[in-house]
């Protein structure tokens, strides 16, 4: 990275950057950065928070009836489904931060922030948006898609 960082992204946890979906490209995407991360612990092996951050400027009002998949699997090769479910939350509980460039929550539960067993790192992410109102007949459109990485902050 060059120059300061000023921003209040959090760092240290975990980061997907998320783009359009590749499984429906019919669906209006979007590009995001979705942080997984405990406050004033960069370096905590579990986090508790999660934060979505949209690149493309859009309302994040509209994302707290948006569902977040975390799947067994990173593999892209296959449909997400064909992926497992390995933990899911959604953003209601969700606050608009960072003067509304970010939403932010506390996870149902932390999340480890390791390869492998019950870690995060190297799974793939999912965003689903439900549309159609609340009905019954609702169904849920992948908007975005990523993979699970470190965000760490090199030391200088």
């Amino acid at each position: 990275m060059c120059g300061h960082d000023t921003s209040g992204k959090p760092r240290g946890g975990a980061i997907a950057v998320l783009n359009s979906s590749m499984t429906s490209p019919q669906t209006c995407g979007w590009c995001a950065e979705l942080t997984f991360h405990t406050p004033g612990r960069p370096g905590s092996p579990l986090a508790t928070h999660a934060r979505l951050t949209s690149v493309g400027g859009e309302d994040l009002a509209d994302f707290t009836k948006t569902s977040v998949l975390i799947h067994q699997s990173g593999d892209f090769t296959r449909c997400a489904e064909d992926c497992g479910l390995f933990r899911s939350f959604d953003f209601q509980s969700a606050v608009l931060v960072d003067g509304g460039l970010a939403l932010e929550m506390e996870l149902p539960h932390p999340m480890e922030i390791q390869v492998g067993d019950n870690g995060i790192i190297g799974r793939r992410v999912s965003m689903r948006r439900m549309s159609g109102g609340e009905s019954m007949h609702s169904q849920q459109l992948s908007t975005a898609e990523g993979i699970v990485g470190f965000n760490f902050l090199a030391k200088a």
